[in-house]
This record gives structure tokens, sequence and C-alpha cells, in this order.
């Protein structure tokens, strides 16, 4: 089992030996998970369908990025950044980023703009970029991408009163792009369309907003498909929950752009003021038979099997207190959830947990004595598309963030034994061990910022969570694979 490791309030980089050919080779295929296509990978530009939005008519999300260059190699490397506006010209930005080191870029004065996106073009590979947005409802981190995509997925939305989900769509290419969005809701059987998303025009290195909930209202649960006809292009998807209903935070992140037939989640550890529920969207015209299992670092479960109906979603609240009708039942100390369809049928899973705040009543009045009864507010929502392909080196990319932890979920799936380890910018292994077959391992560190190394002699897959010490917020946190 690998030793847990807590540290405190230190800043790293990531570390690569130059005499390391074969790592560097490696470095250079970099590619954002999920992935579409390893052919399309670029390894010096990146695209961020946004990094500001603005509310129209009072109405929409309104939330800001910083956005940090992380430079994995031992050279420095000069950085453009063309920041894309809906209402305004072009805005450029250049920019040097020393060797294993991260830099924040100074997006400028565009906070008046509706829309902004990014695209970033290193002098060379092995350049990660990230982004840490804020917004009224919380903060949430997110990368961006080296990979277009004909296909998109984006989980967890929710347009109930007082919630808005919005999808950004970024076209780089120098040609239009031409989509169609789909959607699955708890309301509908299977998907459905509307005629004025179908065969939406994304011009040619510009972005296109939709408010999903002009178009599909007062769903509780909303899977958004983008699809290019013509094209391709990159996606974020934003929700927020404005305290209505009980119901208040911020998430954002990639639509996922593949589907997959094994999924994993980091689950959190026990406690009364969270809750998670597990999202499988199936995009076939055929029913997916899914197997969900959980684990811990003894092992894992054998797990239940569900159905999922064609171009339909399922949605499973996840029980560790006690057993509940309809949920996936999984021990206290259970830190994975894993999602397989060995009936071949690919799915996208998604895992959406939440931060809840006792309240207390603050007077009894005529109140009955159920109304006596605390309350749960929740006050801030995450949504983790999980991981599908596994790797043997991760990078974790860390934006400042004072006072939180980070809790990073290493599942070793491959059926062998693996050395896993955890190195820090002077290729100083700071955390690592045997990790055994078919089990998992969470691992709590305190750094404000860091661009972190996992690797291991199998295959393993990863997923990242912060939480502030503080405050109630909660972020899925970007890693690259390669």
């Amino acid at each position: 089992m690998l030793p847990l490791l807590l540290v405190a309030g230190v800043s790293y980089d990531i570390s690569v030996t130059e005499s390391d050919e074969k790592f560097e080779a490696q470095i250079e295929d970099f590619i954002a998970e999920p992935a579409v296509d390893q052919k399309n990978t670029l390894t010096s530009t990146w695209f961020c369908p946004a990094v500001h939005l603005r509310r129209i008519n009072q109405k929409g999300i309104e939330a800001t990025a910083d956005l940090t260059i992380t430079n994995f190699s031992s050279e420095p490397v000069r950085v453009a950044v063309e920041l894309v506006s809906t209402t305004s010209a072009n805005e450029f930005k250049v920019l040097e980023v020393p060797g294993f080191q991260m830099r924040q870029i100074d997006i400028g004065d565009i906070l008046g703009e509706e829309l902004v996106s990014a695209l970033v073009e290193a002098s060379a590979g092995a350049v990660a970029v990230s982004r840490k947005f804020t917004s009224e409802f919380g903060t949430d981190e997110s990368a961006c991408t080296n990979v277009l995509a004909e296909s998109l997925f984006a989980l967890g939305g929710s347009t109930q009163q007082g919630d808005v989900n919005e999808i950004v769509l970024y076209n780089p290419l120098s040609s239009d792009a031409i989509v169609d969005f789909q959607f699955a809701t708890e309301a509908e059987t299977g998907i459905f369309s509307v005629p004025e998303l179908e065969g939406v025009v994304v011009p040619a290195g510009g972005n296109y907003r939709v408010d999903v909930g002009e178009v599909v209202r007062r769903r509780e649960t909303v899977a958004t498909w983008v699809k290019t006809r013509v094209g391709k292009v990159v996606a974020d998807y934003f929700q927020t929950f404005d305290g209505t209903d009980n119901d208040r935070g911020f998430s954002t992140g990639l639509a996922g752009s593949n589907e997959a037939l094994r999924w994993s989640h980091s689950l959190e550890a026990f406690d009364p003021v969270k809750s998670s529920y597990l999202q499988v969207y199936n995009p076939t015209e055929l029913v997916a038979e899914i197997t969900v299992s959980s684990g811990n670092s003894e092992g894992r479960t054998d797990g239940r099997d569900y159905l999922v109906g064609p171009f339909d979603i399922l949605t499973l609240p996840i029980s560790k207190e006690s057993p509940a009708v309809g949920s996936v039942d999984v021990a206290l100390d259970d830190n994975v959830l894993i999602v397989e369809s060995p009936s071949g049928v690919p799915v996208v899973s998604g895992l959406i947990t939440s931060l809840k705040e006792i309240i207390e009543p603050h007077s009894a009045g005529n109140q009955t004595e159920e109304e006596l009864g605390k309350r749960a507010l929740f006050v801030e929502r995450t949504i983790s598309l999980g991981t599908s392909v596994p790797r043997l080196r991760w990078a974790v990319v860390l934006s400042p963030w004072e006072n939180s932890n980070t809790h990073i979920t290493v599942s070793n799936l491959s059926g062998n034994n693996t050395q896993v380890k955890i190195e820090d910018v002077g290729g100083k292994e700071i955390d690592g061990g045997l990790l055994e077959a078919n089990s998992t391992v969470r691992l709590v560190y305190g750094y404000v910022s860091a661009a972190l190394l996992v690797s291991a002699k199998d295959e393993i897959l990863i997923d990242v969570i912060r939480e502030s010490k503080s405050e109630k917020l909660l972020s899925s946190s970007p890693k690259l694979g390669f």
C-alpha cells in the first residue's frame, strides 16, 4: 500500500531529467484527458473554450479564469496567447515561461466582453495550460485541451428554477463548423433535439454560447451531446445553482470527447456534509449493460448490474452511510467508483459531488416538529467526468489556491501489482510504494500550487479533487495522461 504523505503549503513544479531521452519523447505526446484521437494531438497548441463569461441582460453565468501555463521541459519557452472575443478585436499577449515553472497570465481588461476564448501557442512542446474559474457561486478548475473533436458530452446539467446550465463552443480553425445539439433528461425517454440548436454555425476562429435552460426547461438532470456536421470544435460546460430550492454552487470543465467501456471516479471520504451521485449516459442505439463497483486499497467489490437505454441517462445516488432503494451502496472506506460496460456498448460517466451546510432553524415560532429539524443546504457542487484511459504517467496541475487540500486517487486496474511514485520539481520522490492489483489509494496533499508527476510500471487511472479548508469550495482539478 502507498504511504500517505501530507505536505502543507509547499509549491512544486514538475521535473524532467535531461538524460531521459525516452521520457522527453513521451512528454512531446501530451494529450488531455479525455482524448479522442491521439493523431490529432497538438503538443504546443492549447485551446481554452472560455476564459471569461458575462451575463447578458441580467441572464446567464458570469465567471472569469486565471490562466496558468506550466512548462514541463528544462528549456524556457515563449508563449503567445490570443484572446478571442465575440464583441471586440482579438487581443494578443506574449510571455516567457522558464523550464519546470508555472506562470499565470494577466488576461487584461476583458471584463466588459460577453464571451472570451483563448488560443495558447508555445515555441516548443511539453507545455500544459489550465484555468481556475471564479464566480459569485464558487470556484472550479479546468484544463484547456489540445484535441479538437467531432463529438462532445456534458453531464450533470440542471435547468431547475434558479439553476443555469451553459455550453460554450470554440472553433479555432480557419473554416466554419456546423454543429447539432442533442439532450437527454430524466423526463424524456431517449434523446431529443430542438430546431433552434440544429445546424448551428460556429464561425471560423470564433465561439458560440448556449443557455441550455432556454430550450430544455425545468429539468433536474440534463446530458448534452454536441455533434459536428462539419469541422471540429472544443467545448466547456458551466453550471450554477443560485440557492433556490436549497442548492447553491458553481461547476465548470471541458466537455468530454470520448465514450468508453470503463470509467474510474474518485470517491470522497465519508462525511455527513458530502453527497454524491453517478450519471451514466448511453450515446448509442443499443441497450448498455453496465456494472458499477467500488474499491479501496484492499481490492474491489463484485459490483451491481444496471441497464441504460439507447440515448438515455441513468442517475444513481451513492450511499455510504446506510443502504437506500435505487442507490449504489459502497463501504465507508471505499475511495473509487468504477463503471464498466461488459456488453461492449460504450458509455459516458460522470460523478457529481456536493458539499452541504447544515442549517439550524432560527426560531421555533409556529413551525412543526419536522420543520424544526435541521435542513441541508447544498453550497457547492463539482462535476467530474472521471478517467477512462489508463496511462503510465500523469501530470497533475494545481492552480494557486491558498488553504486547500488536494486528494489524488490512484487506481491500479491492470491485474498486476505495480510500483507507483510521485515526484516533485527536483525529480525527488515525495511519495510512492507498491499498489496491489485491482486496488486504489487516496493521497492527500496541502499544496498551494504545484505541478506533480504520478507514474507507475503499469498503466494507472487517477482522479484529482481539491477542497478549501476554510470555505465551502470543491473543485475537480486538471490531470494530463501520457
